[in-house]
């Protein structure tokens, strides 16, 4: 098996062939199984070593991107308790408690949505004031699909 990067040292593939892929370069090492999970595989010249060729803003854009848009309301509620540990009645009981005009529009979407999606302006805001952060409700809506 050779293994083949491109000039600017991202990793093309690994073949049994012997004819080399147009403007490739053969490397000894083949990635580890990790390795090959990096957004950007680079190879690196002088270490022989891979390593994540992608900004981390790059890596938040393709992590998100795997982030379920929408939830049905038993998918979010179960997910939220799961893992947050906070159930609907706390949260519409919290919610009840806010002044106007949060408190109406909050209420008919937490408890009339057919679905919750995942970038609901409303949403977002609301979630911060029960400690639940952005990276909290992808996993939220990324659990979800498993209910």
């Amino acid at each position: 098996m050779k293994h083949f990067i491109n000039e600017e040292g991202f990793f093309i593939g690994s073949f049994d062939s012997n004819q080399r892929p147009f403007n490739s370069i053969e490397v000894a090492i083949a990635p580890t199984q990790k390795e090959k999970q990096y957004i950007k595989l680079m190879f690196d010249f002088e270490t022989e070593t891979y390593y994540e060729g992608a900004t981390p803003e790059e890596i938040a854009e393709c992590q998100n991107s795997k982030v379920p848009q929408t939830l049905t309301p038993i998918q979010f509620w179960l997910s939220l308790y799961e893992k947050k540990g906070l159930t609907k009645d706390y949260i519409l009981e919290q919610v009840n408690q806010m002044t106007e005009p949060p408190k109406v529009r909050l209420t008919i979407k937490l408890t009339d949505a057919k679905q919750y999606d995942r970038w609901d302006e409303d949403l977002n805001t609301f979630v911060t004031d029960f400690g639940i952060t952005q990276n909290d409700l992808n996993e939220i809506f990324t659990n979800g699909i498993n209910y």
